[in-house]
């Protein structure tokens, strides 16, 4: 499954091999812990666009590894970092 979401101000937890963070809704209201495993993009932080894909799994959704790209451009949505 692909996700793609707005991460979460201060949500942004290093891991040993990766990186924990919330994203949320447009609205801000819900928010959705996602787990990372692999290469962390030095631009991932509160309120970027991200696109990873993965797996729900509980309350988590669990991302493959390497999948993590964060996105700069609002204007244009496939313009990566």
């Amino acid at each position: 499954m692909r996700l793609v979401a707005l991460v979460s101000p201060g949500s942004v937890m290093p891991l040993r091999n990766g990186v924990r963070f919330a994203v949320e809704d447009k609205a801000g209201t819900a928010r959705l812990t996602v787990e990372y495993t692999g290469d962390v993009p030095n631009e991932l932080r509160g309120g970027r666009m991200v696109d990873v894909t993965g797996r729900f799994a509980g309350r988590a959704f669990v991302a493959q590894p390497n999948t993590l790209v964060v996105i700069c451009g609002r204007s244009r949505p496939q313009q990566h970092c």
